[in-house]
């Protein structure tokens, strides 16, 4: 994460320098590429919304957060460091971001076959 960070500076940097713009410490990280101005919330908001108008996948950023947690999870990642990294103050408020995908299912039913489909002694 630090590293995309510092890739993330670096680049505004490279933006500001070609628009002839300054970086300041208490500024806007994302920047438009051809301005130099901020990237306001309603910009990702707009892409997203052509991304859903031209697949028809219903889609917005904070869906991300959700897939972020839901994956971090499946890997089975410390689910502390989950909650800290996504600024949670309880694993519950984590535990809530998790959806079901279609692996956890999966895993969930093969790891209770034998206890769903165990064959009784009495009847063979």
């Amino acid at each position: 994460m630090a590293d995309m960070l510092k890739f993330s500076i670096q680049y505004s940097k490279n933006i500001c320098q070609r628009t002839g713009h300054i970086l300041k410490e208490d500024g806007f990280l994302f920047l438009n590429e051809q301005s130099g101005m901020p990237v306001y919330i309603q910009y990702p908001n707009r892409l997203f919304k052509k991304v859903e108008s031209s697949c028809h996948i219903h889609i917005y950023p904070h869906l991300l957060r959700h897939y972020f947690a839901t994956m971090a999870r499946s890997l089975n990642l410390s689910p502390t460091d989950v909650m800290h990294w996504l600024g949670h103050s309880s694993l519950d408020m984590t535990d809530s971001y998790t959806r079901p995908t279609q692996q956890g299912s999966l895993k969930v039913i093969n790891g209770m076959q034998d206890v769903l489909f165990k064959k009784d002694a009495s009847t063979d």
